[in-house]
């Protein structure tokens, strides 16, 4: 399998590299952790701007907190006075290391980044929030993690991936760093989920009924019911009811169904009705109708 640069942390790079451009930073410095393969992904960060790379060698799948205390050395070592990591890495989903990192170096942060304002001693950043955006002002140094609306990275043009090939590239063991990278976690196991199986289309409300009342899981039934305008009508005409409204108990679906089925199908109908079939909202008296069996 290919190995590629984490998105966000592409982002960041392009975000550091911007700075430099802009003449606000002297230096951009790419860290990786992980095993010798991830050179070449330091090569191409080294191709999109970077002017060094650092590589903490190890064969293990280290943790967020072993990670954040790597960086805690590499931090001590080279001082820099702005931190963009990506906000987190799309196999593990961690979003983890950043703000670990930040507790560790005792430097004040700000995460998910869409915009980046570098001043001389402070740098503004503005974070999509629900309901607005928020702007905080960091006294530098200090550690941002970006999102996808900060930019758009740049491709690698040739001639900078041959002048990548010439740039420092720094390789560190991870036993010569101090770091105790010892799991604190176990992975108990990576599974894909279930495949999903394939639909089943029905000619008339009396099959539809068949199929609720054999049914292993009605819910997904009456779900795919609920998107069909055709069959709603069809339900209405034959439960003598509005579609998504509790079913009443003489009904003849009701009657056609067990009881714990039946009660399982009222509960979803009302919990997953929706204005998109019906302008009728559902009364709270509708819902004295499902009383368990």
């Amino acid at each position: 399998v290919k190995m590629a640069v984490n998105p966000f942390c592409e982002i960041a790079l392009e975000e550091a590299v911007k700075l430099k451009e802009a003449g606000q930073a002297s230096e951009v410095v790419a860290v990786s952790v992980g095993k010798g393969d991830s050179q070449e992904q330091l090569r191409t960060a080294l191709a999109l701007g970077a002017d060094r790379a650092t590589l903490v060698e190890t064969e293990s799948l280290l943790e967020p907190l072993a990670i954040a205390k790597v960086l805690q050395k590499i931090v001590d070592d080279e001082k820099p006075d702005l931190i963009i990591l990506g906000k987190q890495a799309i196999d593990g989903d961690n979003n983890q290391t950043c703000e670990m990192l930040g507790a560790l170096l005792d430097y004040p942060q700000a995460t998910n980044a869409s915009e980046v304002k570098l001043e001389s001693s402070s740098v503004q950043v503005t974070r999509e929030i629900d309901g607005g955006l928020q702007t905080l002002e960091l006294t530098i140094p200090a550690i941002i993690t970006t999102d996808l609306r900060l930019n758009e990275p740049r491709y690698a043009s040739l001639p900078n991936i041959m002048k990548a090939k010439k740039k420092e590239l720094n390789v560190v063991s991870i036993n010569d760093t101090g770091v105790d990278a010892n799991p604190r976690t176990e992975l108990i196991s990576v599974e894909l989920p279930p495949s999903r199986e394939a639909g089943v289309i029905v000619e008339t409300v009396e099959d539809l009924v068949d199929k609720l009342k054999n049914s292993e899981d009605p819910k997904r039934t009456l779900y795919l019911l609920k998107h069909n305008a055709h069959w709603a009508e069809e339900y209405e005409k034959v439960t003598s009811t509005k579609a998504f409204v509790p079913v009443s108990r003489d009904s003849r679906l009701d009657q056609a169904l067990s009881p714990s089925i039946a009660f399982r199908i009222k509960v979803f109908l009302v919990t997953l009705h929706t204005p998109l079939l019906s302008s009728k909202r559902v009364r709270r008296s509708d819902i004295s109708l499902m009383d368990k069996p």
